[in-house]
């Protein structure tokens, strides 16, 4: 399984065989401001 992030992505995620595509948003924590749910999607990660 690959994963990676496209800044101008038009979906948050697409997920395809063997491939899940992220926005930079999801896939990238700012630590300065991190949201709860944005904390939990990338433990899910």
């Amino acid at each position: 399984m690959d994963m990676i992030y496209v800044p101008f992505f038009g979906a948050d995620a697409m997920e395809n065989n063997g491939l899940m595509i992220y926005t930079e948003r999801l896939f990238l924590l700012d630590p300065k401001e991190p949201t709860d749910s944005l904390k939990a999607f990338n433990i899910a990660l």
